[in-house]
């Protein structure tokens, strides 16, 4: 598959998680609150329709860390952009596995109750049922960077912007150093002031770099 389907498809599939997180959040997230017996209670698990927008995530996960990409010689220097393709892969990483955590939460309770729902109800959640959504999630996320950054594959966001993360010449992440930039990366893109700071903090546009690359001995460049 080319690139360029790839970045379109990417693309399509950001837009479309953005419309079922906007018309139909509460159904797509998996979890959350809802009316039980006229009071507050909780609800979690995931309708065949969500479980579908996952799986066609997931497909495009492992399309893009299957391919193969070919060294560029073209570093990219645009850190706004950089800074773009991060929020959308944070958005992607938070939403994307929510139906399988939903469908993980409806299979914990069919192996309790016997019965199976797609969706299960209670007057309030246990600290276990938030625990197994909230584990998984967390775990998915950091798996959603981490592995695409160790096998040198561009992210989702990354992708439709046009670049992914490299290590240097003679360097390699491996996945341990991997799980520790997401932890340093999401200080890079969300805690203020540091993303100001990575414009001024060990910049170096022409190798496509800022402070997180120089720690890792990574840098972007284009797809």
């Amino acid at each position: 598959m080319k690139t360029t389907t790839l970045r379109w498809l990417s693309l399509a599939y950001f837009l479309l998680l953005l419309a079922a997180t906007e018309f139909r959040a509460h159904k797509l997230a998996g979890a959350g609150p809802t009316w039980l017996d006229g009071n507050y209670g909780f609800e979690a698990g995931a309708l065949p329709w969500s479980l579908a927008i996952g799986v066609l995530g997931a497909g495009l996960l492992i399309a893009l860390n299957s391919r193969s990409f070919v060294k560029s010689e073209r570093p990219m220097p645009h850190l706004f952009r950089r800074w773009i393709a991060g929020w959308i892969d944070w958005i992607l990483a938070f939403v994307l596995p929510t139906p399988f955590a939903g469908l993980a939460f409806a299979w914990v309770e069919y192996s309790r109750t016997g019965v199976f729902r797609w969706i299960n109800q209670s007057p309030e959640p246990t600290d276990a049922q938030l625990g197994i959504i909230v584990l998984f999630i967390c775990a998915t996320m950091v798996l959603y960077f981490a592995i695409p950054w160790w096998l040198g594959k561009p992210t989702p966001g990354a992708c439709i912007l046009g670049y992914r993360v490299s290590p240097d010449e003679g360097s390699q992440i491996t996945f341990s150093g991997a799980i520790l930039r997401v932890m340093l990366g999401s200080v890079a893109l969300m805690a203020w002031p540091s993303w100001i700071l990575s414009f001024l903090a060990k910049r170096n546009r022409s190798a496509g770099k800022f402070w997180l690359d120089s720690v890792f001995k990574t840098h972007a460049e284009y797809v």
